[in-house]
């Protein structure tokens, strides 16, 4: 067996998740909101020590006439020491216009954390 694909070695997931939000009963002076956010992530976990993630987030906002973009992420990461893990995230518009709900042009998020 190749240590690329050896399970003992190797630990990857995919995931979807669908979020709808919508506001009611809201203020006048405030516009509505109704999107879906679907999301859709491969992940790997390699020695179980070093993380990799991507993800696709294409969202559909309802008020404006199912205008929709989507934002795209790659993580990459490493668990060291006694439960701690840094890792570097960086996302980019995938498609779709500005001003679409939870989308953006670029992103860079450094990150460490320590698991109690």
């Amino acid at each position: 067996q190749l240590p690329i694909v050896d399970p003992s070695v190797h630990k990857s997931t995919f995931e979807i998740e669908v979020q709808q939000t919508h506001s009611f009963a809201g203020d006048s002076e405030r516009k509505d909101i109704n999107y879906t956010k679907f999301e859709f992530a491969v992940s790997d976990v390699w020695r179980k020590a070093y993380t990799f993630k991507f993800k696709l987030k294409p969202i559909v906002d309802w008020i404006e006439d199912g205008e929709s973009g989507a934002v795209a992420e790659i993580e990459g990461g490493k668990s060291f020491a006694q439960d701690w893990r840094a890792w570097l995230m960086l996302g980019v518009r995938a498609w779709g216009p500005e001003g679409v709900p939870s989308t953006y042009d670029s992103r860079v998020e450094l990150n460490l954390s320590r698991t109690f």
